[in-house]
């Protein structure tokens, strides 16, 4: 059975983007939910984890 998701950018708030993500198989949807990403400073990142 074929399965797909679709997700849709529903908000930027700074660093966080949000997105609505549903997932579907021939008989129709079969989940969704919300995820959130943050966007980091690779740098930045590196940095700390190097000074540890």
């Amino acid at each position: 059975m074929k399965v797909w998701a679709e997700t849709e950018v529903v908000e930027i708030d700074r660093r966080r983007v949000s997105f609505k993500v549903a997932a579907y198989d021939e008989r129709g949807l079969i989940g969704e939910g919300t995820h959130d990403r943050f966007i980091i400073d690779v740098e930045k990142f590196i940095a700390k984890t190097e000074a540890k």
